[in-house]
């Protein structure tokens, strides 16, 4: 540190209020044993000193399990008591390094592109937006520099109000800021909560008590910086196939990619998924990928020959343990869904609000009948239909009217003086024997909400059984939280008539978006 420090005198370089120290924790599962280690691997080390090379006047600190202990000991009983995922840990870690030392966390998976002095030179704190509404970065074709300059870096900032989630793999910050006690205190708490259902004895993680969603809270709540989604995250989370660093290297614009390696999604004793740790590592004459979409045409062609009235329990079951990412609807919820779609009509109609990479398993179920998808994210859209082309999906617009727009913490008020929501024609004049409410995002205060497409569907209902004379079958997923029990309860059993078949109910945590 001294020679460090002395390194920095030398140098002569501007002060900021954002120390120039970038931490990387690499910890283990055994973290609170006594003399346990956690040895990074090789492409861990080479990124680290990627980043240490380009920053020679940086303090770069990797804390390992023996840093942690000795740096933390009052967050050790809790950190025990966690046995899955080791995301959760890094995330209580992460803030306390943050709150205590300033400077610039990152997970050991953020590839650098360009030096991060412009960025501490120009802001006195920063995050990264994950889900953005619009993006606002000039075209580097644009610019004259070979890297920005503190104007253009401020530029980078966007509002709160165009970003819905930031990410707490990037976050640069003074020591004992005010959102780094916020989100100490808050996902300390939380965490002990969970834990006293004993949440943390299985591998199931539940994101939002420590993760994006708890540190959006506080970075929002305290007016940290959010940057354009771009600046460090230019290839998305759920398709990681564009996440090569040679692809955004000559971009001035980006500092670095987030490779996402989800770590966080499925761990074994030492934060490595355990799929690749059972099988191995695919060597080029190893690649499944061609079995698996043999695989799946298998199950396609078998669907082909089965009558509209046939069970397919057991090419549900086929194509859903294909998916990677798997579905976050179970099995028996999906069953349950489509035989309702395959008994309600011999040619029937299903809609579903949200798109995804199980959307295919949708369209490809209901092989007798027409399956249309609307979705409000165009940039998602484009990439879901560029892996299955065949899906009809829709673009459509929430929070169409209001001043303040409506969202999930004034959804009582839109339930009091509802307005229709207008969706594309192809959509509004169409009569629906099923539909499944499974978007927008609906968890946090600020988030759209489902009331809109549930408004719209009331009205569908309406209209199309006074006409059919038959029963049209309304699933709103999430059902157990409030504003969509509201939904259930007020606007459809009390306000429309409806009788409720069962509970959708959907998972507590938010690690697939």
């Amino acid at each position: 540190v001294a020679k460090k420090a002395k390194t920095l005198e030398s140098k002569q370089i501007s002060a900021t209020r954002i120390p120039r120290i970038m931490h990387f924790i690499h910890i283990s599962t055994n973290l609170g044993d006594k003399g346990s280690t956690s040895v990074p691997d090789q492409k861990v080390k080479g990124n680290i000193q990627d980043w240490q090379s380009r920053h020679p006047e940086w303090l770069v600190r990797l804390w390992t399990n023996e840093e942690v202990r000795r740096a933390f000991p009052e967050l050790m009983p809790t950190l025990n008591r966690i046995v899955q995922p080791l995301s959760w840990k890094a995330n209580l870690i992460r803030y306390s390094i943050l709150y205590h030392h300033g400077g610039v966390y990152m997970d050991t998976d953020v590839v650098p592109l360009q030096s991060l002095n412009p960025l501490v030179e120009a802001l006195p704190s920063f995050t990264v937006c994950q889900e953005q509404k619009r993006k606002k970065l000039p075209s580097p074709a644009t610019r004259q520099q070979p890297s920005p300059d503190q104007n253009e870096v401020r530029s980078f900032v966007i509002e709160w109000d165009t970003c819905d989630l930031a990410c707490n793999a990037v976050i640069g910050a003074e020591p004992y800021a005010k959102a780094l006690q916020q989100i100490v205190t808050t996902a300390l708490a939380n965490t002990v909560e969970e834990l006293q259902k004993g949440v943390g004895l299985d591998t199931r993680y539940n994101i939002s008590v420590s993760g994006p969603q708890a540190w959006t809270i506080a970075a929002r709540e305290n007016a940290i910086n959010v940057l354009d989604s771009s600046t460090f995250y230019p290839c998305g989370w759920r398709d990681t196939s564009e996440c090569d660093k040679n692809n955004f290297q000559d971009n001035p614009n980006i500092f670095a990619m987030h490779e996402w390696a989800k770590t966080w999604w499925k761990e074994g004793p030492n934060g490595v998924e355990e799929k690749k740790k059972k099988h191995g590592p695919k060597s080029p004459g190893n690649d499944d990928t061609g079995k698996q979409a043999e695989t799946v045409k298998n199950v396609l062609e078998r669907l082909k020959i089965l009558k509209c009235t046939d069970s397919i329990e057991s090419e549900l079951h086929d194509l859903r343990n294909l998916l990677d990412p798997k579905p976050i609807l179970t099995e028996e919820q999906i069953n349950w869904i489509l035989t309702t779609v395959r008994n309600s009509n011999t040619k029937p109609n299903l809609l579903v609000f949200g798109l995804g990479y199980d959307s295919s398993l949708w369209s490809d179920l209901n092989h007798c009948g027409r399956t249309a998808f609307v979705e409000d994210l165009q940039p998602w859209i484009d990439k879901v239909l560029k892996r299955y082309p065949k899906l009809e999906a829709h673009h459509i617009t929430y929070q169409q009217q209001g001043e303040p727009k409506t969202s999930v913490a004034t959804a009582s008020d839109f339930f009091a003086n509802p307005y229709l929501m207008k969706l594309p024609e192809a959509i509004d004049d169409e009569c629906f024997d099923t539909v499944l409410l499974d978007a927008p995002m609906g968890y946090e205060p600020h988030h759209p909400g489902r009331h809109e497409a549930a408004y719209w569907t009331l009205q569908m209902v309406k209209r199309c059984a006074s006409v059919t004379k038959k029963p049209i079958y309304v699933f709103v997923h999430d059902a157990q939280r409030s504003v969509e029990n509201s939904i259930v309860e007020d606007m459809y059993i009390e306000g429309g008539g409806a009788v409720a078949a069962g509970s959708l109910i959907g998972r507590e945590d938010h690690s697939d978006p």
